[in-house]
């Protein structure tokens, strides 16, 4: 074991773990050829959901003892605006609909991160099989990373209804955030549609006439928490794991790094003046409606907390071993190295002065009267207003992971972070016959279920308090009975032991062959019985990618929330870095800047020049134009030798651009990162400044 000299309980063999990848890379993927939301190749879904599971047992058993009803008739909402979508709302069964549909087509992000660590992680242990490799496990892994890369616009939120820190939009895809659960299409088909067990849930408007059977993509949530796993925790896990062997560090063109270094904008916008990031952009829907503003989920700072850190980690490893990077490649390290330290202990960003996510921990985060952390609250016009209730269990046994216990019981009191775990158990726990098995979700849950993933985390993160805590006998010995029965009893929830193990309220054994993968194959389920979570959306005894992929970091004793897994409490001590230096990470030779429309009823495009060369070559910076009146933000590079404006009369059919108006190279070199440049028409050759 590489993180301390502890020898951890295993309930799992390889030849387990084996079958659980035949699940993981089998069940649970598609392959995305030609599809809208996705790019070619296997991929993966949150769970192994079969028509069987829904119609017979949540339709009938399930629904017959709750008093639901999942009758269904689909129609038309908004047809030819914006805002158009087809599906039951409306109708008693709507929300079962989209339940369905989104646990049958669906990826949550978080999820397939998951994925991806796992795969890679088994890889670089040498996993194989008859049928897979480390080869095809790590490009397997790399398909999750493909997915979010920006050309795949469609899951990107980089419309004008997203507002982040409740500010302004990002037109540009490569900056915005991911939709945090995506398709494989546009149109989902509902699993019930076509069986003619199950069809007389369902019925279609008579003024439907094509694509009956589906409707429209349910699920547009771009929420932080979900983001950290996508961009940074799961692809630099997964590309760590692939090249350190042989490289010792992940090269810069790495499509992780790429994508990590782009996306760190939208995080900066969305870090408030307290230091925690906001849930999601403004005006985006939560599980149950609207979000308040300004709304912050602890756990979801502790998952971007992990990520920025496991960035920081491995830009500094690829600067300091990457010998192909260019001057202008390691100003972009370095500056991107600077902004993450901003993010995490405090400093200014271009969207103004932020005290760091550590001080929001330690200062505003921390339920002292009760020993926890709060769930979340919201922070609005000045205001942190934390919720109390219900407490989360994850936000806990994440938060322990990722701070360690070293710095809670430095902020909070010796042995602070001990007493956290024993509190979670108090009121999170699920036992049986006297004897640990395990945690829910919530105190709200009064032990009545439990659940593989938020269980595999608590194993997590009793983990990381036995390092810390081995100095002390009694304490040590009580952390190492709780985690030996977890390990023991988690095992209840895969699927050869599940019907044995005899659950309250669990799947009744004639359901059971609905959720059992196919043999040669195991899987974890995401909970001991269909629940309803306090925090918005349902539970369900089906198997699940992201349960099967945490027992696998616990077979490899490897914490997914620090890079190369270590289970050892982090040094939080401020680096050296300049609070003061505002620049993005593209600021060292690339300026983010915003260019407005105001050509009188034209469309534009900007574009600069490389250099001096005849002819002019002038490159686009966007991929579509900016539409009347309307605005997009660009990267231009600092070192351009001119910039220009293009415009088109949207009148004009034959399609003619125009000069608008144009920066000289000694313009640009004056201008700052975050400035807007408004584009105006200004002569018959566009030459013109442009107004800044």
């Amino acid at each position: 074991m590489a993180t301390s000299s502890l020898t951890f309980k295993h309930t799992q063999t390889d030849a387990d773990i084996c079958q659980l990848i035949w699940f993981l890379i089998t069940c649970v993927t598609f392959n995305g050829d030609g599809q809208y939301f996705t790019v070619p190749s296997v991929l993966p879904l949150s769970y192994y959901s079969t028509p069987g599971y829904w119609g017979d047992y949540v339709c009938s058993t399930w629904a017959g003892k709750n008093g639901a009803d999942c009758t269904v008739v689909v129609k038309d909402n908004g047809a030819g605006t914006p805002g158009y979508c087809r599906n039951g709302v409306g109708s008693p069964g709507a929300d079962l609909q989209l339940e369905r549909v989104d646990a049958t087509v669906g990826t949550d992000i978080y999820d397939a991160a998951c994925w991806q660590i796992a795969l890679a992680l088994a890889a670089s242990k040498g996993l194989s099989d008859s049928g897979f490799s480390p080869t095809r496990l790590f490009t397997y892994a790399d398909n999750a990373t493909k997915r979010l890369c920006p050309d795949v616009k469609a899951i990107r939120a980089s419309t004008d209804n997203y507002l982040y820190g409740y500010r302004e939009s990002i037109s540009d895809a490569r900056l915005a955030y991911s939709l945090r659960l995506v398709g494989n299409n546009f149109w989902a088909t509902d699993p019930l549609w076509g069986n003619c067990r199950y069809g007389h849930y369902i019925s279609f408007d008579s003024s439907i006439k094509d694509e009956i059977g589906s409707v429209t993509w349910p699920d547009w949530k771009p929420i932080t928490g979900e983001n950290g796993w996508a961009f940074l925790i799961g692809p630099l896990q997964a590309s760590y794991l692939q090249s350190i062997a042989t490289l010792g560090y992940v090269p810069f063109e790495a499509e992780s790094i790429q994508n990590a270094l782009y996306v760190l904008y939208a995080f900066q916008q969305m870090q408030c003046e307290i230091g925690a990031f906001y849930y999601a952009p403004g005006g985006s829907d939560g599980n149950t409606g609207p979000i308040p503003t300004g709304e912050i989920s602890v756990e979801n700072n502790f998952s971007c907390l992990a990520g920025l850190v496991i960035f920081k980690q491995v830009l500094q490893t690829t600067l300091s071993k990457d010998n192909s990077l260019t001057d202008d490649d390691k100003a972009k390290i370095r500056s991107a190295i600077n902004l993450i330290s901003i993010l995490i202990w405090g400093g200014k960003t271009p969207f103004g002065q932020t005290d760091g996510l550590l001080q929001f921990f330690q200062t505003k985060a921390w339920n002292a009267a009760e020993g926890i952390f709060y769930q979340g609250g919201t922070y609005n016009q000045g205001i942190w207003a934390p919720t109390t209730e219900p407490k989360a269990v994850d936000v806990d046994t994440w938060g322990l992971t990722v701070l360690g216990s070293a710095t809670i019981d430095d902020w909070f009191g010796a042995g602070t972070a001990y007493t956290l775990w024993q509190n979670v158990k108090d009121w999170g726990s699920f036992s049986h016959n006297g004897q640990l098995w395990g945690v829910g979700y919530s105190n709200a849950d009064n032990h009545s279920i439990m659940s593989a993933e938020w269980t595999a985390g608590a194993i997590n993160a009793v983990r990381c308090l036995m390092v810390d805590y081995q100095p002390d006998s009694t304490k040590f010995a009580s952390l190492q009975a709780d985690h030996d029965a977890m390990m023991t009893n988690i095992l209840n929830l895969r699927t050869d032991k599940y019907l044995a193990a005899g659950f309250p309220d669990g799947l009744e054994a004639p359901y059971f062959p609905y959720v059992n993968p196919p043999e040669g194959h195991l899987a974890f389920l995401y909970a001991s019985k269909r629940y309803a979570i306090p925090f918005g959306w349902y539970a369900n005894p089906i198997p699940s990618t992201t349960s099967t992929s945490w027992t696998i970091y616990l077979h490899y004793d490897y914490n997914p929330f620090q890079l190369a897994g270590t289970y050892t409490s982090m040094d939080w001590t401020a680096p050296s870095y300049d609070p003061t230096d505002d620049s993005g990470p593209w600021n060292s030779g690339v300026l983010t800047l915003t260019v407005q429309n105001n050509v009188t009823d034209g469309e534009i495009m900007p574009s600069y020049r490389k250099d001096a060369t005849t002819p002019p070559v002038w490159t686009p910076l966007l991929t579509t134009s900016i539409p009347v009146n309307g605005k997009a933000m660009i990267q231009l590079p600092a070192n351009a030798y001119a910039f220009s404006v293009a415009y088109h009369k949207i009148d004009d059919s034959s399609n003619n651009w125009y000069g608008a108006c144009q920066l000289s190279q000694s313009q640009i070199m004056r201008l700052k990162n975050g400035q807007m440049i408004t584009a105006i028409w200004t002569n018959d050759q566009g030459t013109g400044t442009c107004q800044i």
